[in-house]
């Protein structure tokens, strides 16, 4: 058995501690060292943060650089965030994400630092490449329009375009013979007298490439009565010149407006009305049309009653609670992924506006436009259909000639062109606009009536007994093409609203009324087509228009089923 010496086992174990001392001590650093100096006896007491500063990045000259350290972790949670970088100097950020524009070409190094709560940090290095601009900006000075005289204009360049940063926007054109200049994307000018202005906005990127642009304001003087009513002093002025008319003639002939002859016309006329009317509400399109347009009519009591006003306010395009929960993940919340939401129920417009009133108020204009533009087109084609078919010859050829040039152009291109060509943007224009582009089909519709009915024996007989051509227009011919003529302006009216919207929607339409076209267009420009949760902004206008054409097109076809034997189901 070998016996140990105590003199040497108490020198290993004085050996042994004095090593373990410096180990212990070594492993300890001091206060902020990086983790990188962290010894395995302190990492069992703290984790030390890690700083990302995201992957390399190329980016324009003059565009906006994203820097995000939203992947960098700590077991506390880090305290600050902290960029630097050179650019003409030292540049410091704090952030988890910043954004920094670079105008000058060349590779930065952007250094992150971050800091957790017990003073501990780390460092990492992020490389963004910035590359010259050598594309020119897109200069939008927005479109050309109409305002009154004493407005104060606002001229906005937002809509102005570049793959890196515009930095100078100049406004200029002359006003009262002198040379005026603005500057900033948003201005301001009182034109406080009429005339036609060319407006220039010419923008300047980072690169110092330009581009220019322009818009025409028109400048009118204040409208009077006469100039606001218009159009209902003409129709009602014709209406009137009508029953004047009928009503003097009536009593040269008979000494009398309504006599015996008279009663029994209009007691037959009302026995086939009812006829004509269980008839048409046996269809099954009669019945869905007639209930979708006193749907809208209701609407449109309703908005003008209830809600004459749709006032802006500060939430620009909120989107409605219930539809913006679809868009939403469980888990996550609307303020989470950023969605601005509202009690509205459809959300509201670029403005704040409730967007279901602006659409409940859309629909009397549009109502309005189908009707008025139905009345003018039915009118120029009964008449150009009922002098081509009934005296023929020359003046035959000649119109029918003129009609084959409207026949042959497609409608929404000879509406915009006369739209842009006429330059108003109001409702009387646009009325006008399309009644006078619509008016061909059914001249030809009539036309051929006619040459059919001027055959007839009873034509003949009156033509026998010496009765001249207008009597014989307006108390055989006519009456006999009215049936066909108001089938087809059933279905006029559904074309003239569909017209409206796609002139509303290309920014020709009615700037002085609501639309549901003007809705489209807007909902357009503020591109909520990309965004889902704002997507109410578009369709809902939309199936209005979609469902009022249905309407009123179940209604021409049931109409003509109803009218014309031959059509009818036995």
């Amino acid at each position: 058995m070998r016996h140990r010496n105590p003199r040497i086992s108490a020198l290993a174990l004085a050996a042994l501690a004095f090593f373990a001392f410096l180990t212990v001590t070594s492993s300890i650093p001091a206060e902020g060292a990086p983790a990188s100096t962290y010894g395995a006896l302190y990492l069992s007491q703290a984790e030390f943060p890690v700083a990302d500063a995201g992957d390399n990045r190329t980016a324009i000259q003059g565009a906006l650089v994203q820097l995000n350290a939203s992947r960098s972790t700590d077991d506390l949670g880090i305290v600050n965030y902290t960029w630097t970088f050179d650019d003409n100097g030292t540049k410091t950020l704090y952030g988890v994400i910043v954004y920094y524009r670079f105008f000058t070409p060349g590779a930065y190094i952007a250094t992150l630092n971050v800091t957790d709560g017990e003073g501990l940090w780390d460092t990492d290095n992020v490389t963004v490449t910035i590359n010259p601009d050598f594309l020119p900006p897109r200069s939008v000075p927005g479109r050309n329009r109409s305002v009154y005289v004493n407005s104060l204009v606002v001229l906005n360049g937002s809509n102005s375009r570049d793959n890196g940063y515009i930095a100078n926007y100049t406004w200029n054109f002359t006003y009262d013979e002198d040379e005026v200049v603005l500057y900033g994307l948003q201005t301001s000018f009182w034109f406080n007298k009429t005339g036609t202005y060319v407006i220039w906005l010419t923008v300047t990127d980072s690169g110092g490439f330009s581009s220019s642009a322009n818009l025409t304001l028109k400048v009118k003087r204040m409208p009077t009565w006469l100039d606001n009513h218009w159009l209902g002093v003409l129709i009602w002025g014709t209406i009137g010149g009508i029953a004047a008319y009928w009503t003097i003639s009536k009593l040269r002939r008979d000494r009398t407006l309504i006599t015996k002859t008279d009663i029994d016309k209009m007691r037959l006329a009302a026995a086939r009305s009812r006829k004509l009317w269980r008839l048409f509400i046996t269809t099954w399109m009669g019945k869905v049309g007639i209930s979708i347009i006193v749907f809208f009519l209701f609407i449109v009591v309703l908005a003008q009653v209830a809600y004459p006003d749709n006032p802006q306010t500060s939430k620009v395009l909120y989107a409605p609670d219930w539809w913006a929960d679809l868009f939403i993940d469980s888990g996550n919340t609307s303020d989470s992924v950023g969605i601005k939401t509202t009690d509205k129920i459809l959300g509201t417009d670029q403005r704040g506006r409730d967007v279901l009133l602006r659409t409940m108020q859309g629909t009397k204009a549009s109502l309005i436009i189908g009707f008025t533009a139905m009345a003018i087109s039915m009118g120029i084609g009964t008449i150009v259909g009922l002098g081509s078919g009934y005296w023929g010859g020359w003046r035959d050829e000649v119109i029918m000639r003129v009609n084959d040039v409207f026949l042959s152009i497609p409608w929404l291109v000879l509406m915009i062109v006369i739209a842009a060509i006429w330059g108003a943007q109001n409702l009387a224009s646009v009325i006008i606009v399309i009644g006078v582009t619509g008016w061909s089909t059914t001249a030809r519709i009539v036309r051929a009536q006619v040459l059919s009915l001027k055959t007839r024996m009873f034509v003949e007989r009156s033509k026998a007994v010496g009765a001249g051509d207008w009597h014989i227009i307006g108390r055989h011919i006519f009456p006999n093409v009215v049936p066909l003529i108001f089938a087809n302006a059933i279905l006029t009216i559904a074309i003239s609203i569909l017209s409206e919207s796609t002139l509303s929607f290309l920014g020709l339409g009615p700037q002085d009324v609501e639309t549901w076209g003007r809705v489209l267009e807007d909902a357009y420009n503020q591109g909520v087509a990309l965004i889902p949760a704002q997507s109410l902004f578009l369709i809902v206008p939309g199936l209005c228009i979609v469902f009022v054409v249905l309407g009123f097109t179940f209604i021409g076809y049931a109409m003509d089923e109803v009218l014309n034997p031959k059509l009818r189901k036995r």
